[in-house]
């Protein structure tokens, strides 16, 4: 299934832009089309760390994030097919759309 990843820029940062091979780390917070928030890394204080390009999260999430520098913020409009990355939580919680606002943080370049 190819599904393509809506974004919308809301904070320009000036760091480091991402690359192949970087170890990305990312907050994020993750809500539904009603605006009910259903995860935050800020608040549990445990941003995503991964490697960029090597197939650790979904596509439509590194497509998402492609570009983007440290310090920037947006936000990505995943549909219902992509909720396999917020598996854990209860299927019920989703209708249509997740919005997933991502901060990269920081990047290691390897």
């Amino acid at each position: 299934m190819n599904h393509k990843v809506s974004w919308k820029e809301i904070s320009c940062g000036d760091g480091i832009k991402i690359e192949t091979g970087d170890q990305i780390i990312l907050h994020y917070t993750a809500s539904d089309e009603k605006n009910r928030k259903i995860a935050d890394s800020y608040v549990q204080n445990n941003p995503l760390i991964f490697q960029y390009g090597s197939g650790y999260v979904i596509k439509e999430l590194e497509e998402g994030i492609r570009g983007m520098r440290i310090g920037d913020i947006r936000t990505l409009e995943l549909s219902r097919q992509n909720k396999i990355i917020w598996k854990q939580l209860e299927p019920e919680i989703f209708n249509d759309i997740i919005y997933l606002t991502i901060e990269l943080i920081d990047l290691k370049r390897t």
